[in-house]
């Protein structure tokens, strides 16, 4: 083993001799979390821009009747 990684307590790795480094659950949950907004997103957006459509569309009919 490298002499600057020894006595280094808690260190982790693919490396022999460092015990496996084990995945935080708060990286998973981030993860999680982040493909939660992304399908809110890809929900929400396309019905916003709907909207916004046809209020124009609405607002275009009115202005036409006056």
């Amino acid at each position: 083993m490298n002499a600057s990684l020894e006595g280094n307590k808690d260190l982790c790795g693919n490396v022999i001799g460092f015990q496996p480094c084990e995945r935080p659950s708060s990286i998973v949950k981030k993860h999680s979390m982040a493909k939660g907004h992304k399908l809110i997103l890809i929900t929400v957006l396309p019905i916003m821009g709907a909207l916004v459509l046809l209020c124009a569309f609405i607002g275009v009919l009115f202005m036409c009747n006056k």
